[in-house]
């Protein structure tokens, strides 16, 4: 048996130290072996939460993120089309007008509605619930307009023979003015698919819809003349026309609470041509009644 001298066990002792060294530096470092199946950021997990790559501790050697703000929390993804939380509605200060003494919305019982036997007859009673509406809504009260959308109560702001007016959400618009009175009349427009307070949206409906029976539109020059109980389609704005008188079409209107004339032309292909003030474009004109 051959025993080890004192010099053989300092030459292990010093081949242990160097074999050792690379380790105890690679330690001291903080330098760590990369392992399979490290974590690839970007992506989105099955949950469709995305993963927070900020909330793992950090390891030693990394910068400390004691001055760094605090990572958001988890949030859902939000898709495109998926919808969002809504919003709570922006109160929108009204000017102080007149109101009934017992300081409840009125809403004007107008009667039910008269049911028609032709589109003379329809005409007829549409002209007379425009022209009374227009005379008795009192500003200051809230009416009930059927859209589309729903049921909305609807403040009046102006009374009859104002000009100047703003727009505001939560007020009777022009749109609410046809919607009002075609409903009143007996004829849902909104049950016809045709009810919008858009009214690029209600152009567009009664385009699409027009069938020439009991939904007409006529696009501006066309061989159809205007009637009195059509909607005048413009740019931005609609109206209902209630006289016609040779060449002069009046129509009613709000929000400008008011009624205005607009001339009403033939050119020389045959087709008719309305202009009102304003310069407004007219798309074109419509009506609609129940069968």
């Amino acid at each position: 048996m051959r025993y080890f001298s004192h010099q053989d066990h300092r030459f292990l002792r010093s081949l242990t130290t160097l074999l050792l060294f690379p380790l105890l530096l690679a330690l001291a470092c903080g330098e760590y072996p990369s392992q399979e199946g490290d974590e690839v950021y970007g992506e989105y997990l099955e949950d469709g939460v995305a993963e927070d790559q900020f909330s793992s501790g950090t390891s030693e050697g990394s910068l400390p993120t004691a001055s760094l703000p605090d990572p958001p929390g988890q949030q859902p993804l939000s898709l495109p089309l998926e919808p969002r939380e809504s919003l709570p509605e922006t109160e929108i200060q009204r000017p102080e007008l007149p109101r009934p003494p017992d300081g409840e919305p009125e809403v004007v019982d107008l009667g039910a509605p008269v049911q028609t036997q032709g589109e003379g007859e329809a005409r007829e009673l549409l002209v007379s619930m425009a022209l009374r509406i227009y005379e008795t809504l009192e500003a200051g009260s809230t009416y009930p307009v059927r859209s589309g959308a729903g049921t909305r109560n609807l403040l009046v702001r102006y009374p009859k023979g104002t000009h100047t007016v703003k727009t505001a959400s939560g007020t009777f618009m022009c749109t609410d003015f046809v919607l009002y009175t075609f409903t009143q009349a007996g004829f849902d427009l909104s049950e016809a698919g045709l009810g919008s307070r858009s009214t690029r949206t209600m152009t567009k409906k009664f385009r699409e819809h027009a069938n020439g029976e009991n939904v007409t539109y006529t696009s501006q020059g066309g061989n159809t003349p205007p009637r009195p109980g059509d909607i005048a389609f413009m740019q931005g704005h609609v109206a209902i026309i209630t006289a016609i008188d040779g060449t002069k079409v009046t129509y009613t209107q709000f929000n400008s609470r008011n009624q205005y004339r607009g001339k009403l032309t033939r050119t020389a292909g045959g087709g008719y041509h309305l202009e009102v003030g304003y310069d407004l474009p007219i798309n074109g004109w419509g009506f609609y009644f129940p069968r």
